[in-house]
């Protein structure tokens, strides 16, 4: 049982997506933890698309009322959403919203007012629409603040394991460094540092798995590339916490399953997002949307906006989840 948070702070709230499935429940169990940590707010957020005019609520359904529109929902989405997150936040530190319109669209809106957007990976629940699954991955290439894509279960939930943040030694993210930092901080966790340098289809140094061939210049460096990309997040997370233990780690592998891997150890998995044009894009690419459908952790995705996000880590408060 988890003690209830203290009054909320005035921080931009922690906004999770419910729309009455397992996985949206873990997803807000998970952001009620965070919200605490942080003594912020938790918005619990479902969208609906809009009720056709002239067509009457059903029976068992409330309606909220939005401007123009109607917009039915389940009471007992509603109540179950506010009773999981008592279990460890005050009555005045949660807020039960609903919009009308598409799930993926409305919580990118929502992201531009959050510290932080939290969804499941899987949905169709007692609203019967998608608010999850390809909702998750929408949202995390396109929302303006991290996003936290809470996968099955979570079996870490006072947050004992480390905190991973993937590097990429090309382009390397120092938005996702600091909030991996401060996450693990917050916890009492190590950071572990990962920039995986092997290309697809190659083994540690430039090894074929066809066959042993001579190590390429080009893979030796790469490896020094990614050994400077971690000594730089490293000298990038003792400024946000001095005294944090880091552990730094450049396999010799493709990124994908180097950080799939490290996720069955992680309690959380960081990753970088970049920018292409107006919109963002997941780490490196389909390495991003790999780790998404298959880490075994939470997995955070951190926009490269660094001055929208390091504005929203700062202010640790006391540790409570």
């Amino acid at each position: 049982m988890h003690a209830q948070a203290s009054t909320p702070t005035g921080a931009p709230p922690i906004i999770v997506g419910y729309d009455g499935s397992t996985s949206a429940g873990t997803a807000l169990e998970w952001a009620a933890r965070a919200a605490a940590s942080r003594s912020c707010r938790l918005e619990v957020l479902t969208a609906l698309p809009p009720v056709p005019e002239g067509m009457a609520a059903p029976i068992g359904l409330s309606s909220s009322v939005v401007p123009g529109r109607r917009h039915p929902v389940p009471e007992s989405v509603l109540e179950e959403a506010r009773l999981m997150a008592a279990k460890v936040l005050a009555d005045d530190a949660v807020e039960v919203t609903s919009v009308v319109g598409e799930a993926a669209p409305a919580f990118v809106r929502a992201s531009e007012r959050a510290q932080m957007v939290v969804v499941g990976n899987r949905g169709h629940g007692a609203l019967g629409t998608a608010l999850l699954g390809s909702v998750s991955s929408t949202v995390a290439r396109h929302a303006h603040c991290p996003v936290t894509v809470v996968r099955g279960t979570v079996d870490d939930p006072d947050h004992r394991r480390p905190v991973t943040v993937g590097v990429d030694y090309l382009e390397p993210s120092p938005a996702a460094v600091r909030l991996a930092a401060d996450l693990a901080a917050r916890w009492a966790v190590p950071l572990r540092i990962v920039s995986a340098w092997a290309q697809p289809g190659q083994g540690a140094l430039g090894l074929s798995h066809l066959g042993v061939r001579p190590v390429h210049e080009g893979a030796r460096a790469r490896q020094d590339l990614a050994r400077a990309a971690t000594l730089e997040a490293a000298g990038q997370a003792r400024r946000v916490a001095p005294d944090l233990a880091v552990e730094l780690l450049t396999p010799g592998t493709p990124a994908a399953p180097a950080l799939e891997d490290d996720s069955r150890r992680s309690g959380l998995l960081v990753l970088g997002s970049r920018r292409l044009g107006p919109l963002e894009r997941v780490a490196s690419g389909s390495v991003g949307a790999t780790v998404l459908d298959h880490a075994s952790c939470p997995v955070t995705v951190v926009p490269s906006c660094a001055a929208h996000t390091a504005g929203r880590v700062t202010g640790r408060g006391d540790r409570t989840g």
